[in-house]
Parts: structure tokens; sequence; C-alpha cells
């Protein structure tokens, strides 16, 4: 049996500032398509999904600016699941049982838990995207993290092709697989990139565990999301407010330039 998860349908709310860098900045350099980044600090998941999925209806519709950096944390445990993926009974009965809250990502991927003092990013590109701009974005978003975490002294890199590590599980699970542009230090995955096509836009979520699991977290961690532990163990010092700041600087210096007819290119 398993349970079902409804994908966010709600209103987009305000988005707050004030999160780890401070509010909401708008970058126009000269040349390049417009960046507002939304820094919105520690929110429920629900909250979170259903924002972003606001952000990438907007998007969609060809409102807004022509990319979105969002950066946000995690008020509570969270167990994000891919837009597609079924909700096991058991996992649903542990989740319970440790004080996670399961919710949907409007992107795919396999399931993965996030707790309060990890990292969030997301960034949306309007469009309309023409061929190969869909996994470009991707592509962006995790040459972004892996250079903010080489700054901040982590060797890392994004993956130029999917593998799946040795001994790893279940596939349905995000850090057991490494798909292209997620973001590895070594062997071991340190960040998930997702990503969904909505109309003409780009919807990108990334993930950043940063903090260790304790108590019935950690046992759930072991039995559900077992190689996140791995991920925290090489992330080990990094701070969300110093990351979130490298990371929003390599998605500035990434973005494509703009063309005479207002599209762009890479």
């Amino acid at each position: 049996m398993h349970v079902g998860l409804p994908v966010p349908v709600l209103p987009l709310p305000p988005v707050r500032s004030g999160g780890f860098l401070g509010g909401m900045r708008d970058h126009d350099p000269v040349g390049a398509p417009s960046l507002v980044v939304l820094d919105a600090g520690p929110e429920p998941g629900r909250l979170a999904m259903v924002r972003e999925a606001g952000l990438a209806r907007r998007a969609r519709e060809g409102a807004g600016p022509c990319w979105i950096l969002r950066f946000h944390g995690w008020a509570e445990p969270v167990l994000s699941l891919g837009k597609t993926q079924a909700l096991p009974e058991d996992l649903a009965e542990s989740a319970r049982a440790a004080g996670v809250d399961p919710v949907r990502r409007p992107t795919g991927g396999g399931w993965l838990l996030h707790l309060p003092g990890d990292l969030a990013v997301t960034l949306v590109a309007r469009g309309p995207l023409r061929a190969g701009e869909l996994r470009g974005t991707a592509r962006l978003v995790g040459e972004a993290i892996a250079g903010a975490l080489e700054r901040l002294g982590l060797g890392a890199r994004a993956a130029a092709a999917s593998a799946t590590p040795p001994g790893a599980g279940r596939a349905d699970v995000c850090f057991q697989r490494v798909d292209r542009e997620e973001v590895t230090a070594g062997s071991t995955k340190v960040a998930g990139v997702a990503l969904a096509r909505v109309g003409r836009a780009a919807l990108v979520q990334a993930a950043i565990p940063l903090v260790a699991a304790t108590g019935p977290l950690a046992a759930f961690e072991a039995r559900w999301d077992p190689r996140r532990r791995e991920a925290v163990a090489r992330t080990a010092g990094i701070a969300p407010g110093p990351l979130a700041a490298a990371i929003e600087e390599g998605i500035a210096e990434r973005l494509p330039a703009e063309t005479g007819e207002g599209k762009t290119t890479g």
C-alpha cells in the first residue's frame, strides 16, 4: 500500500525577507538577464514547495524576471519526494514516528531527508527554453554549488554523467545515485539537483545536507536515507549563510548573456 501526497496548488504566498543573506536583491548587470534573489530563511517544507511551484507557474505564464534564485532552510525535519514518487506506507509510518513531515516536490528525483540547518537552492528560468537549455539550467546550478564548495574548502565537481555508487541500494532514494549535474566530493554525493519543465520555463531544486541527524532522526536516516550521513561528513563545518552567498555569486557569474532578440546564449 502507498500513501499519496498532493501536489501543491495553493496561491503563492508573499516571500519573507531576512534569511541567510538578509533579504531580496536584484542583479541587473549590463548585457545579462535580470536575476532576482529571494532569501527566505527556514520555513516549513510544505510552504517551501507551494512557494516554488508558484514561482514556476508565474514563469510559465511569462511573468516575473528572467531568472529567480531562491534560498531557504527547513523549519522542521522534512522528507521530500519527487513529483511522481509514491510514499510507501512503512516510510510514512517511520516518518510520523520520527517527527518528519513528508512533502512532494514539483521536480523529479528520489526522496531525501532535510533537517534544520541544511540549505535548499532553487533556480527558476522564465524561458522560452531552446534545445538543451532545460538541462543547461540544471548544469548552471550544479556548477555554481560545486564552485561555492570549492571556495569554502571542499573539493567538489558537478557530475558529467549519471552513476550508481558501489553498494548503492534503492534507486528511489536521492543520495543512492548520482545524476548529471549533481555535485560530488570525491566519490560522495554532496548535493542533489532535480529539475522540471513547467510550460516554457525551467525549475531546478537543489539540496545540500549540512547537519548531522541525531536521536530518532539518526535511526530514520539510517533506514531511509543512509548515504546522507556520508554527505554531511564531507560538508561538516560549512555554514548555510556563507555557502548561499558563494552560490549566489557563482550563479550571477554564470548567467548566459542576452542577444538582441532578448534570448539567452550559453
